[in-house]
């Protein structure tokens, strides 16, 4: 479409692409970056590539940059890093194999995958280790607002996924951040985002100036699009009611149950303080949402919520005598359990 060249536009003017695609939901952020990444790899601006998204997006990139723009890209994750070291031995750096990856959120947060990338980044080809970024490297990070500081204060406090973000971000010379919602009404937040991305424009914990916001970020609605190309319909909600349904259904049996179960929550949680009682109501609506979703997505929730429960009691419950036993003895040659191989014995 013609309106996603804009990002592209934008960030050849740019000497370094430090840009903010902050373009709404189902407007083509993907493909927006797929474009800038074209570019920038033909004019021979970009020679590593690492792209950091949700791990339930991480094929969806891959596949998409194949596509559309013929882009191979190695999803970065355990698999792939036993595979290098089965196959080129167990020093080898498994960044050095490629030039272009994909990598998850949740992996960029251990240390054992993000350390021998920053490693690579911080060395120049004779060995030496480098000043500034690595030249000819971009960073693309989807889902861009994760990486804000997690803390509504004055000085907003860095979660372990920003500290990871901010040390990487330094070493790339190119950033590209996505996200359909940069900015949640904290203005701190927000500002401490766009200094990981371009630290000599913005400083955290300072107003943003518009000018310079405007110089590094591309932001369209499907509101401000519909008015000026068209193609995008109005969205209309139509309320349907739903009337003569057997009481017995199974949806509507767990959403009886939900409701007592609620019900129950909201006795016992009573005398909690208000921090904690609006924890407990993010579980139950997040159960909700569930249900509403899917049955399987509910029995999965519900899972997860009751091994939860299971654990807080079994942590807060004092053991019973048998086993504190078994933990201070070791079984004896008449237990049935002394035949147990030494995992299950722990």
């Amino acid at each position: 479409m013609a309106y996603q060249l804009e990002p592209l536009r934008k960030a050849l003017r740019l000497p370094r692409v430090n840009l903010f695609i902050a373009d709404d939901v189902g407007l083509g952020k993907t493909i927006e970056a797929g474009l800038v990444l074209r570019e920038m790899l033909m004019r021979q601006r970009v020679r590593r590539v690492v792209i950091v998204a949700p791990p339930s997006a991480v094929t969806q990139w891959q596949e998409e940059l194949e596509q559309r723009f013929g882009l191979s890209f190695k999803i970065y994750d355990r698999d792939f890093v036993a595979q290098c070291k089965r196959e080129r031995g167990y020093a080898i750096n498994p960044w050095t194999t490629h030039s272009c990856f994909i990598l998850s959120h949740a992996l960029l947060r251990d240390e054992d995958y993000s350390a021998p990338l920053r490693d690579l980044l911080s060395t120049d080809e004779a060995g030496q280790q480098r000043p500034g970024a690595d030249p000819g490297s971009l960073l693309i990070l989807d889902e861009a607002h994760h990486a804000a500081p997690s803390s509504s204060s004055k000085y907003a406090i860095d979660s372990q996924f920003t500290r990871a973000v901010r040390e990487l971000a330094e070493r790339f010379e190119h950033r590209l951040f996505l996200s359909a919602t940069p900015h949640i009404g904290l203005s701190n937040r927000f500002s401490a985002l766009l200094e990981i991305l371009d630290p000599q424009r913005f400083v955290r914990g300072t107003p943003v100036d518009p000018a310079l916001r405007d110089e590094v970020m591309v932001r369209r609605l499907k509101a401000d699009l519909r008015e000026v190309s068209g193609g995008f319909p109005i969205r209309k909600i139509v309320q349907v009611t739903l009337e003569g349904l057997p009481t017995d259904q199974p949806e509507l049996e767990l959403a009886r149950l939900l409701d007592e179960y609620w019900e129950m929550r909201e006795q016992r949680v009573a005398g909690l303080p208000p921090r904690q009682r609006a924890a407990q109501g993010l579980i139950l609506v997040n159960l909700q949402k569930r249900l509403h979703s899917s049955i399987e997505a509910f029995h999965r929730t519900l899972s997860s919520h009751r091994r939860a429960l299971e654990r807080a009691s079994f942590e807060s419950a004092p053991l019973p005598q048998i086993q504190l036993k078994l933990l201070s003895e070791s079984p004896d040659p008449e237990d049935d359990r002394a035949d147990l191989p030494e995992e299950g014995v722990e």
